[in-house]
Order: structure tokens, then sequence, then C-alpha cells
């Protein structure tokens, strides 16, 4: 049985509706094609995650302002997107705009989450090993 629990109301919507306003076909295939490999090279399990996590997102528009944030938690390198492992954790990211509505990159943000929850719970996969 998988089960995940996050409470966090803002970030589950932005989810929802960047997959509902923003995501054309060829996004739709492509997250596809994510999960069709995370079946196939994952086995089942009973183990659960079930954790409250309070997390910072931080997306932004704007180069330039996403660095400057950056630096102003004591980075020096550039980022694209990233977690910091800071209390709250935060995630750095872009966001775009389609339609007229903010868009966010699910997967990247998917991938950052993750790294979040490895701060809670060391048994799950870092996704960038």
């Amino acid at each position: 049985m998988y089960y995940l629990r996050i409470s966090i109301a803002c970030f589950i919507i932005a989810i929802i509706s960047a997959w509902h306003i923003g995501c054309d076909s060829n996004s739709k295939r492509i997250f596809n094609q994510w999960n069709e490999e995370y079946e196939y090279s994952s086995q089942p399990t009973n183990d659960y995650i079930d954790v409250t996590v309070p997390v910072r997102v931080r997306l932004y528009g704007n180069s330039i302002d996403k660095q400057t944030a950056w630096k102003s938690i004591g980075q020096t390198s550039t980022v694209q997107w990233a977690t910091v492992s800071s209390d709250p954790p935060q995630i750095f990211g872009d966001i775009k705009q389609k339609d007229g509505r903010l868009f966010i990159n699910t997967l990247l943000l998917g991938h950052e989450l993750q790294h979040v929850l490895i701060l809670s719970d060391n048994r799950i996969t870092n996704p960038d090993n």
C-alpha cells in the first residue's frame, strides 16, 4: 500500500492547478512516461510515509530576483532548481506564465519535494542518485 500525506494545502493546489491549466499533450506524455518508468523500475511495498512537512516554496519568474534571493540565504553559486535544508526547508525554482496563469514545472517541483521528504525520512531514495 502506498500512502503519502503532506499537509501543505497550497502546494497541492499549485500542483493540481499547473496540471489542469497548462499541460499540453506532450507534457502529459512525458509525465506518463515518467510514471511508467517509476512503475517499471520499482517494487511494491507495505511501507508508508506519513509526514507533515512545513516547506517554503520560492518560485520566480525573473532569474535576477531568484539569484538575489538565493544569494540572500548565503549561497554563492547560481541556481535553477534546488532544495535547501534550512528550517523550514526551502525549494527554489522557476515559474512561468501560460494563458495568463502561473505555470509550474510539476516534475521539477516534485523532484525537489522528494529532497524535502528525505529530511524527514531517510528511507526515501535520493532522486539525484
